[in-house]
């Protein structure tokens, strides 16, 4: 490693977003850091202005084909040179002077995830501290401010997630076999947590995030169904899978999901973190008093 910060972008017909993204980045952020862009088969022309980028702090990695989004990650992971690597969407905007503040509990060895809290772009006064689960479909929610100094939370979003590259690594990275988009973020959160490495939101540390009706790109929510059964049978137990099995089955796409889930690797996966975990999810849910 030669860096201290490795920003992470992965984009997809992001139109204008991501050069503001970047920008505002370089902004806030002094030192020794670098931004890979990891386009991710855009057809509109968003990471042009990387093109030709002065200086060595910007990076840009294109693929034709579409990685999805833990996919693409953790392509950008692979190239990082940063002992930090933070994770963000390419339409996010860090309005602090510095980051500094979020970075610290990962430096301090306290925490394998940290976040910051979360506002709407346009509306600053709403703002989420990290998610949690409200129901067994796995829905998610926000939750409010609990204290101003770093604390736990179930879940964090994956528009800005941040990483001591060894314990990324050490967890295996973003789950490679979720496909499209969705719920990547929310596993290596309960993932982090199951393996004995607390998820922290840092209140000081604001970032602005775009929230949009549609996406400028096509989603199979079969994806989306695929990726929450996969998160549920390498995690749970048997009764919380039912639970959650109970759930999806009425949502569209889950026959091919099911199909889809009983070709992968998915009971390999299992039994591989079912040797390294050190909490149950019996023991996550009640940490945090969740009803799944």
């Amino acid at each position: 490693m030669s860096r201290d910060i490795s920003f992470v972008i992965p984009c997809l017909n992001e139109g204008g977003n991501v050069q503001r993204t970047v920008e505002s980045i370089e902004r806030c952020q002094p030192g020794d850091y670098e931004i890979i862009v990891v386009d991710n088969g855009s057809t509109d022309g968003c990471t042009s202005f990387m093109s030709g980028s002065t200086g060595p702090r910007r990076r840009l990695i294109r693929y034709d084909l579409r990685l999805g989004v833990a996919g693409a990650r953790n392509v950008g992971a692979a190239f990082a040179e940063g002992d930090l690597l933070v994770f963000c969407d390419a339409h996010v905007l860090f309005g602090q002077p510095q980051l500094e503040p979020l970075l610290a509990p990962l430096r301090a060895g306290a925490a394998g995830i940290v976040g910051p809290s979360v506002s709407a772009w346009g509306n600053p006064h709403a703002r989420g501290y990290g998610m949690f689960w409200t129901d067994s479909a796995l829905g998610a929610d926000w939750l409010g401010q609990r204290a101003n100094e770093p604390y736990p939370v179930p879940l964090l979003a994956g528009l800005c997630q941040a990483f001591r590259a060894q314990a990324f690594f050490d967890l295996g990275g973003y789950d490679p076999g979720m496909t499209g988009y969705g719920h990547e973020d929310v596993e290596i959160c309960l993932r982090s947590w199951l393996c004995g490495l607390p998820v922290l939101v840092v209140p000081e540390t604001e970032v602005s995030h775009l929230f949009r009706r549609a996406a400028p790109y096509e989603i199979d929510w079969k994806d989306n169904v695929y990726n929450m059964l996969r998160l549920a049978y390498v995690h749970f137990g048997v009764q919380r899978i039912e639970r959650v099995l109970e759930h999806l089955s009425k949502l569209p796409g889950f026959d091919e999901a099911v199909q889809q889930l009983n070709a992968s690797e998915v009971w390999l996966r299992r039994r591989m973190f079912e040797w390294r975990r050190q909490n149950t999810d019996d023991w996550f849910f009640g940490q945090f008093e969740m009803a799944v």
